[in-house]
């Protein structure tokens, strides 16, 4: 299953990152090359603007713009006039450059194996032009329609394919390092992922183990009932009380299954009101105090009058899960001691006892759902590993935190904010 997946996600991202380098690169490209003819665009202007006014040539006797631009004089039939002498410019060159004087943007176009930039020029074609001697001896006069620079542009062509191929190697290497860093992502994505299918997987043959013994008690009694019909009710109160005890485990266990489920897809909110938290504690312990009686429990409460923001039903909850941990875990002629009260801008909970403690490599774990450590979960106690569990969604959801330690005696500790938004 999250082999395919991380292929996919693998495949995705590093398809994102090679699009990303991709346009990365053609934007460089394009950011070089429109800066490099702009540049020889603006040069081909400055160099050949001396020679757009008839005047300007009647007065200089010039031959070239600089070795590597010149310009063509068109008279209305087509002549050509190129003012520099030089074999490089034939007459070849010369009948291409005729195709590309219609006015417009600078184009570059190769001819044989050079590459040229062409630019037709505005001319007042109004007066004759006489042409330089030193390229027409005796000197010339035409009229002229149109004047058209050109300047070899094969250095900056070379430069631009050499770019080409940096950007095309990179491209190549990048794919590769693209795959890599795919997969990474892809692997980092799937780790929550994997601890939550695990932690799924765990929670259900977890409570799968859990609800299956009860409902195997119950029906193993209840058919050995109906093996023994002529037995009164008397005689088969054993496998009846039974099956009633572990009803109303199973009872308890879906209750908390389905509380916990409703918290992880965010169902359960709170309904929060001004509340007295010493209130809710005093409540809840008095109903413990049978139970302390009857196992001779110390029972010491320091209960300090605290207000906040909360859900009275689930503080309430909160509070009998961990007084009835500790009962579980206390011996007789123990002591339990709870105290409530202002901590800074908290509301401060502690239930402490001086049970069985927790080991240490246990602590770590005793909210995780179904844990069973050594000695903090045992089935014969009526547990089901999923109070505490409960106890730290409840504290979290209002905000707050829950902590436990265990040296001489065992505590836990609940602090909620009085005043600030509960939490997610």
């Amino acid at each position: 299953m999250f082999h395919a997946t991380r292929t996919r996600l693998t495949m995705l991202n590093a398809a994102v990152f090679f699009v990303i380098l991709t346009i990365f690169n053609i934007i460089i490209y394009m950011y070089v090359s429109l800066n490099l003819y702009n540049k020889v665009d603006a040069s081909l202007k400055e160099r050949s603007s001396q020679f757009v006014k008839p005047a300007e040539l009647l007065k200089r006797n010039v031959q070239i713009i600089d070795p590597a631009s010149f310009l063509v004089l068109w008279d209305a039939d087509g002549n050509a006039f190129p003012l520099l002498k030089t074999e490089e410019y034939n007459d070849s060159v010369i009948g291409v450059l005729k195709n590309y004087r219609t006015p417009g943007d600078p184009k570059t176009i190769r001819i044989e194996s050079h590459y040229y930039r062409v630019q037709m020029l505005k001319f007042d074609p109004s007066k004759k032009v006489i042409l330089p001697t030193s390229i027409y001896p005796g000197g010339k006069t035409a009229v002229i329609d149109q004047a058209q620079a050109v300047i070899n542009v094969d250095s900056e062509v070379n430069m631009l394919r050499n770019l080409m191929q940096i950007i095309g190697i990179g491209i190549v290497v990048g794919a590769a390092g693209t795959v890599g860093v795919g997969l990474y992502l892809a692997n980092q994505a799937l780790r929550p992922i994997r601890r939550s299918w695990e932690k799924q997987q765990q929670f259900v043959a977890d409570a799968s183990h859990e609800l299956r013994l009860p409902i195997s008690v119950i029906h193993a009694n209840a058919e050995y009932v109906f093996r023994h019909p002529d037995r009164s009710i008397l005689q088969m109160s054993e496998p009846i009380s039974m099956v009633l005890e572990e009803s109303k485990r199973m009872k308890k266990l879906v209750e908390q299954l389905l509380t916990l489920a409703r918290a992880d897809s965010n169902q359960t909110e709170l309904l929060l009101t001004d509340i007295r938290l010493d209130e809710i504690v005093e409540d809840a312990s008095q109903k413990f105090n049978p139970f302390m009686e009857l196992k001779r429990i110390r029972f010491d409460r320091s209960v300090q009058p605290v207000s906040m923001m909360g859900d009275k039903e689930r503080l309430q909850q909160l509070i009998v899960i961990l007084l009835d941990n500790s009962l579980k875990y206390t011996p007789e002629d123990g002591e339990i001691r709870v105290v409530c009260r202002r901590n800074g801008q908290d509301a401060e909970l502690i239930v402490e006892d001086s049970g069985i403690g927790i080991a240490k490599a246990d602590l770590p774990h005793i909210f995780d759902r179904f844990y069973r450590g050594n000695q903090t979960r045992n089935r014969d106690d009526g547990g089901t590993g999923l109070g505490l569990s409960i106890a730290k969604w409840i504290a979290e959801k209002h905000g707050g935190t829950i902590s436990a330690r265990s040296d001489q005696t065992t505590a836990v500790t609940v602090k909620l904010p009085r005043h600030s938004k509960p939490g997610g």
